[in-house]
């Protein structure tokens, strides 16, 4: 169903369209939050069927504050705190206190296009029994000016991802669309992890669910130099890993069926962790990657990263790291 059709159909329906819950945890966003909830206003999608949930999780700003003015501006805006405990347990709380029959993430900083729910609700209407829904998207910097040149790009994928999910976490939180009754399948949010939550959530969706994709731009992502420091870098490719290694010991069938596929990815992406590990003087740990890289596929480059971390100007930065 094309873009067009799928928000006529949308506007046709009128009160029997699905209650849409916009789920935004918000700590220390109080620069941002108000342009989120604008980009939530200003759907196309009528507003009468949409409810935002806000979750200050702890803020040390005036996020709290602000959110609560803009609950009393704003149709459809409830705000919720919590003592800081991360964003996995802010989303799931908002879940909890949804009415949602479809649950719509948006985090603080980032901003929707207009047709964004409505074109999420036509796939949805179209395919009651899709897992997830998905959408085109941009990168931002925090003024709102785009990065052209920004390596990552959204993907399109749609139907059976899981084998290219498990290759490339490509989908953005802010992006994602999904049906209450999928959350109350496959469960929320892993309250343990600190980062990577989403794509660990997103893994078990597409392993059980087909996953629709509405093509067009309908997000700007917005990069913030503050957003990940190095260490939360570091532990997002920990988590992740782990989440992948996991889930092919779960699924020995699927890894041995996908093993070629599956080894060349993690080869490419322990190298590239390993490299950085090496540039940032964590000598020890970087050879453990490069190892790592090594026992999946043999590669040139990893050879010579591992060979150099031996080198006496390696072990020199090492030791200017631990001094840091």
């Amino acid at each position: 169903m094309s873009e067009m059709s799928n928000n006529r159909s949308v506007r046709q329906m009128g009160s029997k369209l699905p209650l849409v819950s916009v789920i935004i945890p918000a700590f220390n966003a109080a620069r941002f939050l108000p342009r989120a909830l604008v980009s939530v206003a200003g759907q196309s999608y009528p507003a009468a069927r949409i409810e935002t949930i806000v979750i200050d999780d702890g803020s040390t700003d005036n996020t709290l504050a602000i959110a609560q003015a803009l609950e009393g501006q704003v149709s459809g805006v409830k705000v919720f705190s919590q003592p800081n405990q991360g964003v996995a347990a802010a989303r799931n709380l908002a879940i909890a206190v949804s009415s949602g029959e479809l649950i719509a993430f948006l985090d603080a900083d980032d901003r929707w296009l207009p047709d964004k729910i409505a074109a999420q609700v036509g796939i949805y209407q179209a395919d009651p029994d899709v897992g997830l829904i998905h959408c085109g998207f941009d990168f931002v910097d925090q003024h709102g000016t785009a990065l052209p040149d920004w390596p990552r790009r959204s993907r399109l994928d749609q139907g059976d991802v899981l084998l290219e999910f498990l290759c490339d976490f490509f989908l953005i939180t802010s992006a994602v669309m999904v049906p209450r009754k999928v959350l109350e399948k496959v469960g929320g949010f892993d309250e343990t992890l600190k980062v990577g939550e989403d794509n660990e959530l997103f893994l078990r969706i597409v392993s059980a669910y087909l996953v629709g994709c509405a093509p067009q731009i309908l997000l700007e992502r917005t990069v913030r130099p503050d957003s990940l420091s190095r260490e939360d870098f570091d532990l997002d490719a920990r988590v992740d890993l782990a989440t992948i290694e996991r889930y092919l010991v779960q699924h020995p069938d699927f890894a041995r069926q996908h093993r070629e596929r599956i080894d060349d990815h993690l080869a490419t992406y322990l190298y590239g962790f390993g490299y950085r590990l090496l540039d940032e003087g964590q000598v020890s740990q970087a050879r453990t990657m490069l190892r790592r890289s090594l026992s999946r596929r043999w590669s040139v480059p990893a050879t010579r990263s591992l060979l150099r971390s031996y080198l006496p100007e390696a072990l020199a930065r090492s030791g200017r790291a631990a001094l840091r």
